[in-house]
């Protein structure tokens, strides 16, 4: 299962910061669709 794939991995070399993209994920979707009306989630990913 790929859950626990992840939950292997974790600590391991491949270990993803997902808090980090998904701040620049949203940056990316609050400048490109603005329709969306997207929430800023920086500040709520840095407590």
């Amino acid at each position: 299962m790929i859950r626990g794939a992840a939950e292997a991995a974790e600590g391991g070399p491949g270990e993803v910061d997902w808090a980090n993209f998904e701040v620049e994920l949203n940056a990316l979707v609050r400048k490109y669709f603005p329709h969306w009306e997207a929430k800023d989630i920086s500040q709520l990913m840095s407590r």
